[in-house]
């Protein structure tokens, strides 16, 4: 099982405030239970490249 997954949230009101109605793509570490820094995103590919890049470098470690 992967560590990171994607979640979806509906925007805050900030990102509201800068006319952000879509839903927004986290990339999320479940062993902290935490997102992960610069894991906010627009779109769901871009989360998901996000997430097995993390997943890569945590396999080099």
């Amino acid at each position: 099982m992967s560590r990171y997954e994607v979640r979806e949230q509906e925007p805050s009101a900030l990102h509201r405030s800068y006319g952000f109605v879509d839903p927004i793509f986290v990339v999320w570490d479940t062993e902290r239970d935490m997102r992960v820094a610069f894991g906010t995103f627009q779109d769901r590919g871009r989360a998901e490249a996000r997430m097995a890049r993390m997943a890569e470098r945590e396999s080099r470690l």
